[in-house]
């Protein structure tokens, strides 16, 4: 591979620097993916704006709202992973067209999404164990506890969950492109991607943590210079959906995402030349 992938080991700066040159060298041919993937991504949002109501509210898990979710992420699979995939290319100095690309991202859709949800599965039973945790211990141990004791102790309990949580969620951050770059197989993708942040984790989650800060960043920032209504993960606000403000959070959405897969892609080759 050439420049554009790392060489050796490199800091979080220069990462960060490397993501970018390839997400500006690779952005005119894969923003269409990118706009699709959004459009597709608000399609709730839009409805809601359109009926004049929050149509699709959280609930229990098998409700119209977690099977609209579960429909989105698998038609928005492919693209993305187009988008992974003509990053690779241009990597590799290969030019192909907007259609092969997304002809692979269609062909690995059903590996990728069945590695996602062994993923899930692990989550949820890491979510399973602490519920039975929190219920069989914590509930009998805090009532004949004194209140600030019992609180703290909370405190700390959830942090820990956090965290194990969080762990947990980036040991498998780079299933998607073992699986389309490397032509992983399920079972290999999940070990060699536990194996490459096992060691390196604080180091993989700051860089893989940094464009969704900038992200929310961007977000709030044009939340309070302009006074538009883009709802914003875990801050609540209680106004209804405005059409100008979904079209804008959009946008800034599909000009984000090619970043994430270039920042996946650097820190794939970074992790793997520090494993040798």
């Amino acid at each position: 591979m050439d420049t554009l992938l790392p060489s050796q080991p490199e800091t979080y700066r220069q990462l960060i620097k490397r993501s970018l040159v390839l997400y500006r060298i690779s952005f005119f041919k894969v923003i269409l993916f990118a706009l699709c993937a959004a459009i597709i991504t608000f399609i709730p949002r839009y409805i809601d704006v359109m009926i004049g109501q929050e149509t699709f509210i959280p609930g229990p898990f098998f409700n119209l709202y977690h099977l609209l979710l579960l429909t989105i992420n698998i038609i928005v699979l492919p693209f993305f992973i187009a988008i992974i995939w003509h990053m690779y290319c241009e990597t590799c100095q290969v030019h192909e067209r907007a259609r092969e690309d997304m002809m692979v991202g269609i062909k690995k859709l059903i590996l990728v999404f069945s590695a996602i949800l062994i993923q899930s599965f692990f989550i949820f039973l890491l979510a399973f164990g602490f519920a039975r945790l929190q219920h069989l211990y914590f509930q009998n141990y805090l009532q004949q506890t004194p209140y600030e004791s019992g609180a703290f102790l909370l405190s700390i309990f959830f942090i820990v969950q956090l965290f194990v949580f969080l762990y947990a969620q980036t040991l498998f951050v780079f299933l998607l492109p073992l699986i389309v770059i490397e032509q992983n197989g399920i079972l290999k993708a999940i070990k060699n991607s536990v194996s490459l942040v096992w060691n390196h984790w604080w180091r993989t989650f700051s860089v893989q943590a940094t464009p969704w800060l900038v992200y929310l960043f961007v977000l709030m920032m044009m939340k309070s210079l302009f006074h538009v209504n883009i709802h914003i993960l875990l801050i609540q606000d209680n106004r209804p959906h405005d059409l100008s403000a979904i079209l804008l959070n959009t946008v800034v959405f599909a000009f984000w995402i090619p970043w994430i897969a270039a920042i996946m892609l650097v820190q794939l080759k970074d992790l793997e030349l520090r494993k040798r």
